[in-house]
């Protein structure tokens, strides 16, 4: 702490040293009003820190809606499987329930996991299928790999 007040107390007197030359030649004037800016800046106060909700917008109420239709569709045990699985309802209510073309489970599992082991890729299908039994998601082909929101 003692270092930090004498590191202030040598900028201050430098500080006054420099206010006190007499206007040099052109060249070295700029440079010693330069430095003059850097120290002032050198020993203004550091700016407060912003309060940490600040850094995090509130989400929209339609973001809210689509999550807390996703922890009801997903139910307690499932939801915390996925969990597990690093899926948290936000990613799956603005992946799945957001998504404005088709996808399939093996697409969602990629962009998710990069490289899904096989548990990912069934922890992301029983997602889907209890969104699909929530009357979230459709299933667009009878084979029963291609879902989409209803009317997307």
């Amino acid at each position: 702490m003692g270092s930090e007040r004498q590191l202030r107390d040598a900028v201050h007197a430098a500080l006054q040293y420099l206010e006190g030359l007499e206007a040099g030649a052109p060249g070295e004037d700029d440079a010693r009003l330069q430095t003059l800016a850097q120290l002032r800046s050198a020993l203004a106060p550091p700016p407060a820190p912003e309060p940490a909700c600040a850094a995090k917008p509130a989400p929209h109420a339609d973001e809210d809606a689509r999550n807390a239709a996703v922890r009801d569709a997903l139910g307690p045990d499932l939801l915390r499987l996925a969990e597990r699985a690093n899926l948290d309802e936000t990613f799956i209510a603005g992946r799945l329930l957001g998504a404005r073309a088709p996808f399939t489970a093996t697409e969602v599992a990629l962009e998710c996991f990069g490289m899904p082991n096989k548990h990912e890729r069934e922890r992301m299908q029983q997602v889907i299928e209890a969104l699909e039994r929530a009357g979230l998601l459709v299933r667009l082909d009878p084979a029963g790999i291609r879902w989409s929101p209803p009317g997307a």
